[in-house]
């Protein structure tokens, strides 16, 4: 199952919160039908911070890796100058 994420996804392990994001959305909502309200709460505490880290998660990796051809750009035109 993981190759198929690997195809397509490049960062499985984090793309992987968020069926976990999901998981805990739908536990939080039987909670809360059921007047669970305390525990519907942190449920839906914990999803939202799965979401706030697969957020920063992917923001990071792609800064990261604009970052570094911006870099590789701007080697290539200080090479050139030269």
């Amino acid at each position: 199952m993981i190759d198929v994420y690997m195809e397509y996804f490049e960062h499985p392990y984090l793309f992987s919160l968020f069926p976990i994001t999901l998981f805990l959305f739908a536990i939080g909502f039987a909670a809360q039908t059921a007047g669970l309200v305390k525990a519907a709460g942190f449920l839906g505490l914990y999803a939202m911070v799965t979401i706030i880290l697969f957020v920063l998660g992917y923001t990071g990796f792609y800064s990261l890796r604009y970052g570094g051809r911006a870099l590789r750009w701007w080697r290539k035109q200080q090479s050139a100058e030269y």
